[in-house]
Order: C-alpha cells, then sequence, then structure tokens
C-alpha cells in the first residue's frame, strides 16, 4: 500500500466508518454495499507543502460523497476500478485514467479498488500559473475533469506523480528534505503545463529571453541556496521574469535548466565532503547533498568527474557506494 509509513485511518468494522471518514475525509457514506460487520478500510496522508496526498483502500464496495473543496483534487487509480460523479457527469477512474475536479463528487470505490488523491491548493496553482504564463489569472483554473494518463503529453505527469510516491515511500526523511519539495513543484508545474485547462492555450505564446545580469542572479540565487529546495516562484521574484522566460533563456545561453544547474552546484558540495570526510560514508554525503538514489548518485558524479565518489573519499571501511 502507497504511503503506508503515514498511516491516518484503519477501520475493521462498519458501524463506525461513517464516522470516520468524514473526521478525516471530511466526506459522508452515500451507500456501502456489504453486510459485513469487520472489514479492512485504511488510508494513508501525506502533507506536502501546498497539499497533501491520500492513498485510500476499502475492502468492499462503497460510495462517498465530497462536498465542494477550495482545492484541487487529482484521483489517480492504484488499483482496481472506480467512478467519479460530478454534476451529472460519470467519469471512470481505473488504470490509465485519472479525475481532477473541485465541486461537489461522488466518488465510488469498486470491490478492491485503491487510490491515491492529491488535494493541491488552488492558490499554488494559480501563482505557478502566473510565473509560467507572466499574466494575471483573472479566471479560476478549470481542468478537464477527465484526464488519460496514457496520452503522450500527460507520461511526463504519471511519470513525476509516480516518483514522488516512490521517493515518499522508500527515502530516508535526510534525503526527502530537498526532494520531495522539488517533485512537488515539478508535479504541480507538469499538472499545469501537460494537462489540459482553460488557460492552456497561453502556453502557446513564445517565452521571451531575460537579460545576462538575470541569469547571472538566478545562478547566484541557487548557489547560495543549495541546501533548499529550489523553488521556481523564489526564481521569478529574483530575476523579476516569468518561469517559461528563465527556462528558455537558461537552455539557450547556458545549455541546461535551474534545476541541471542545482543538481550541479549540490554535485560539487558533495566532492568537498567527500575529500574532507573523516567520519561519513558516501550514503551519508549523497543523503545531505540532496541525493536519494545512489546509483544515480554515483553516475552523475563520475560524468562530472571522471571517477565514482568513493575513489574521493578518505573512509575505507565505512565506505558503502560504489
Amino acid at each position: 500500500m502507497a504511503l503506508n509509513r503515514y498511516p491516518a485511518f484503519n477501520a475493521i468494522r462498519t458501524a463506525a466508518l461513517g464516522e470516520i471518514i468524514e473526521e478525516h475525509l471530511g466526506a459522508r457514506i452515500l451507500r456501502l454495499e456489504s453486510d459485513r460487520r469487520r472489514i479492512d478500510a485504511r488510508a494513508n496522508r501525506y502533507g506536502l507543502m501546498a497539499g497533501e496526498l491520500w492513498f485510500c483502500s476499502y475492502s468492499l464496495p462503497i460510495t462517498l460523497r465530497f462536498p465542494e473543496s477550495e482545492d484541487v483534487r487529482i484521483q489517480v487509480p492504484r488499483r482496481g476500478a472506480g467512478s467519479t460523479r460530478i454534476a451529472g457527469d460519470l467519469i471512470p477512474v481505473r488504470r490509465g485514467g485519472a479525475c481532477i475536479h473541485s465541486m461537489q463528487a461522488d466518488v465510488n470505490f469498486g470491490d478492491g479498488f485503491q487510490q491515491i488523491a492529491w488535494r493541491v491548493s488552488r492558490r499554488k496553482l494559480t501563482s505557478c500559473l502566473a510565473s509560467l504564463t507572466d499574466q494575471a489569472i483573472a479566471r479560476p483554473i478549470e481542468f478537464d475533469r477527465k484526464c488519460d494518463l496514457t496520452l503522450s503529453q500527460s507520461l511526463v505527469f504519471a511519470q513525476i506523480f509516480d516518483s514522488l510516491i516512490y521517493s515518499i515511500d522508500h527515502c530516508s526523511p535526510s534525503a526527502t528534505r530537498l526532494l520531495i519539495p522539488e517533485l512537488e513543484n515539478a508535479l504541480v508545474t507538469s499538472l499545469l503545463t501537460s494537462i489540459p485547462h482553460n488557460y492552456s492555450r497561453s502556453f502557446g505564446v513564445p517565452a521571451e529571453q531575460i537579460a545576462p545580469w538575470q541569469v547571472n542572479r538566478a545562478e547566484n540565487f541557487i548557489e547560495s541556496n543549495w541546501d533548499r529546495p529550489l523553488d521556481l516562484n523564489e526564481l521569478v521574484t529574483v530575476t523579476g521574469a516569468s518561469a517559461r522566460s528563465i527556462f528558455r533563456t537558461f537552455k539557450t545561453t547556458r545549455g541546461y535548466t535551474p534545476f541541471q544547474f542545482a543538481k550541479k552546484i549540490r554535485l560539487q558540495h558533495a566532492r568537498r565532503l567527500l575529500e574532507s570526510a573523516e567520519d561519513q560514508t558516501v550514503t551519508e554525503v549523497a543523503m545531505a547533498c540532496g541525493f536519494e538514489n545512489l546509483s544515480r548518485f554515483s553516475k552523475d558524479f563520475a560524468d562530472a568527474y571522471g571517477q565514482p565518489p568513493s575513489k574521493l573519499t578518505k573512509i575505507t571501511k565505512k565506505t558503502d557506494a560504489p
């Protein structure tokens, strides 16, 4: 089960299920298709900077009514099939298909259906969209309710979503300190750029180039804050340019993105730590610099410096990475 290290509730009796669901999810039971007294209803929750992730699994068919929300809900199936009814529209939620909404919705959990629901702040989405398009967002963002995650334009969103869940489930707290906020920001950006909504056409307008001093200012900011999650909104504030313009100018004048530059700076800090380390393993250095995947860190390090990280450390017995 996803997010298993972060349990929210586990109900084993149908008599208590309604109260638990209302308390934790803000929903109420419309239909419960079972005469069983004992069940296995589980939910796990992970809080993000601008939202939360919920894994929900019920051991029996059930339909829940969720009220209209200030947040945007994205339902991503993990197992089995369900559906969501919104204002008369019935949207399947099954493998390869997600549902996005903020209106009152009746969510039907089929037998064995499991899903992860991402609730993301509408304020966060609006702020990010304004940065990406360099325009004021006067009307609420409205996504297409039915989302086909098998389409090429949606694959980036699906892959980042899976990476976020995997990282939460498998990475240490020291690694997630940098990784999770950056993956969350990437997920917000991919949602806005790859899933259709009423502002999608705004991305067809070519991004402008920014001045060299703005690129220098962005790089200086990243270097000074290498041990913090990189936030595009902060780069927008620092440079006074839109996120799209920053990315375009980085790619055309530097040949890399701001995130690739941040990784380069973190690799430099990792190298310094390895060269001076007395009681830190390669694993500890990698985690301290925001790299959760040791094999990937070793490859990136070797690509950058021509040798694996273990060759630089003074440690002999404690070295634990190739």
